[in-house]
């Protein structure tokens, strides 16, 4: 059955008024918006916005300016230039009364194993902002899907000071922004070869397919995770994208099995969370199930004409 037919044999009205509404709120996210208060469920929450005076020396800032009247300013342009300039799979929340505060989360690039993973992040200014960097707190899940990327939320990148890079590598408090970090992390992290990004590694093409359908099958884990509790303020921002990315997800699986093997209970536990999301995925169960059909029937066929001719092999040794 496909698509257009499960729809046709839902109660009518049922499920165009659902996906009509999730539809709307799912275009209506912004990728950059303020709102009031920061959500409590923030990695950062607890930390202090002082409005003290600060001695940054005279190598960028003036001595003891006032860092309340003059961090909103630094703070308001970025804001402003992240309204315009994130690039389409890039999506942030700032809040209005913690200035310091944002959350962002991250598209996985396609031709990726992250390929539409979502990757989340906490982000604090801190109250030396910008001289500096941005910190930042990775929803991790617990899960080691990047060299770069810690398993107890630690952010490895040359822009926040935390690699090893080269000194022009490093946050610059004159250029250096949110927006530069948020995209570097997209791009030079969530990468198309990520055990790259561990210093002098040496990988050849087979054993880093590998580590790619690992990778792969850890971001289809974090999917599971997200959709089970998806992080405040990106509530309907989670089920528009799965509900829109469930086949090309489900299809992306359905080339690693044929590549390298991709487990199957990993596979169903996919397809019954997207179902439940609002998607219809029935057809890609049976699809598989039907393709694992022929093969084993194959392997069969195979087998029993291998055992045919040793057998016949066998009657002409004994002669």
């Amino acid at each position: 059955m496909d698509e257009n037919n499960f729809k046709a044999n839902q109660p009518k009205g049922e499920i165009e008024e659902i996906e009509d509404e999730v539809e709307k709120r799912f275009k209506l996210f912004k990728n950059f918006e303020t709102t009031r208060y920061p959500p409590p469920d923030h990695h950062f929450i607890n930390s202090k916005f002082s409005t003290k005076k600060f001695d940054f020396g005279s190598t960028f800032f003036d001595k003891n300016f006032d860092l309340r009247s003059t961090l909103p300013i630094r703070i308001n342009e970025e804001w402003k230039t992240m309204e315009t300039s994130l690039p389409d799979t890039i999506f942030v929340r700032a809040y209005e009364s913690r200035i310091d505060l944002l959350r962002a989360v991250i598209v996985g690039p396609t031709n990726t194993p992250y390929s539409n993973g979502l990757f989340f992040f906490d982000i604090l200014l801190p109250n030396s902002y910008p001289a500096q960097p941005p910190k930042l707190f990775y929803y991790s899940h617990g899960l080691d899907v990047n060299p770069s990327l810690y398993p107890n939320g630690k952010v490895c990148l040359n822009l926040l000071n935390t690699g090893d890079g080269h000194k022009e590598e490093k946050w610059n408090p004159r250029q250096s922004t949110i927006l530069e970090v948020l995209v570097s992390v997209q791009g030079l992290i969530l990468n198309a070869e990520p055990y790259l990004n561990e210093p002098g590694c040496i990988l050849y093409h087979k054993e880093s397919l590998k580590y790619n359908k690992d990778v792969f099958m850890l971001t289809c884990v974090a999917m599971l995770y997200t959709l089970e509790m998806p992080p405040n303020n990106f509530e309907d921002f989670v089920v528009g994208h799965f509900r829109t990315q469930a086949h090309p997800i489900l299809m992306h699986c359905r080339s690693w099995r044929g590549i390298t093997g991709f487990p199957n209970q990993l596979f169903l536990n996919l397809t019954k969370a997207f179902k439940e999301n609002g998607t219809y995925c029935e057809h890609h169960v049976n699809q598989v199930k039907n393709k694992d059909d022929e093969e084993s029937k194959q392997k069969s066929d195979t087998h029993g004409f291998g055992t045919k001719i040793w057998n016949k092999l066998k009657n002409m040794l004994e002669l």
